[in-house]
């Protein structure tokens, strides 16, 4: 649950293969999910494309109540501060 001024730094799970995030109550402007390109040099004439992670070095994911995100256990990734008065919440898994 994050609550107004809660945030998480960018972490990952490594020890994981698959890991996902159900946004179970959201409200437009909740803060985002934000993830790190793991490519270490990116093009710099490369068109923005959100399923290439040559062209982008960070990525939000906006939440959406009901919505699943899935992704790989060793992707970089933080939740950006809550600045709303209200509660996100979410369920986290990591599957192995």
């Amino acid at each position: 649950m994050y609550n107004k001024n809660d945030s998480q730094e960018f972490h990952n799970h490594n020890f994981d293969v698959v890991s996902g995030i159900f946004y179970l109550r959201s409200n437009k402007g909740d803060a985002s999910t934000c993830f790190k390109s793991p490519a270490t040099q990116l093009p710099s004439d490369a068109e923005f494309d959100e399923n290439n992670i040559y062209t982008w070095k960070i990525y939000k994911s906006y939440p959406v109540q009901g919505k699943l995100l899935l992704f790989r256990s060793n992707l970089d990734h933080c939740v950006e501060k809550q600045m709303l008065d209200s509660n996100r919440i979410t369920i986290a898994v990591n599957y192995k």
